[in-house]
């Protein structure tokens, strides 16, 4: 998509204004061909269906090198949370059973007294 809109500087940076006349947000895309790559965007684009569809490059195209690594940081990333997900499902397990042991042995010293 193309825009007459073009990147202005600021003391704190570069910025661009949307066709809706508002400052673009900084976003990141994670999709396969530009992982980690920053642009600008439309602040109202999937808020509520609104927005211009205003859509503007911030960094330079990502050298297949770096795609590889990135991708490949991404998927160990999702592996490790996935495991790290399972472990914490099974130490709320044990987390409640010991919970459970020690309601039902207080339950039988004090029910003994």
């Amino acid at each position: 998509m193309s825009s007459t809109s073009s990147f202005l500087t600021s003391p704190v940076g570069r910025y661009a204004i949307c066709f809706c006349r508002q400052e673009a947000r900084v976003r990141t895309s994670w999709t396969v061909d530009n992982p980690g790559r920053r642009f600008f965007g439309c602040r109202f684009w999937k808020v509520d269906g609104g927005g211009c569809n205003f859509f503007k490059w911030l960094d330079d195209p990502i050298e297949d090198r770096s795609k590889t690594v990135i991708l490949s940081l991404l998927k160990e990333k999702r592996e490790f949370a996935s495991k790290r997900g399972k472990d914490t499902s099974s130490a709320k397990f044990y987390k409640n059973a010991l919970l459970a042991s020690w309601v039902f042995l207080l339950h039988c010293v004090f029910s003994n007294m």
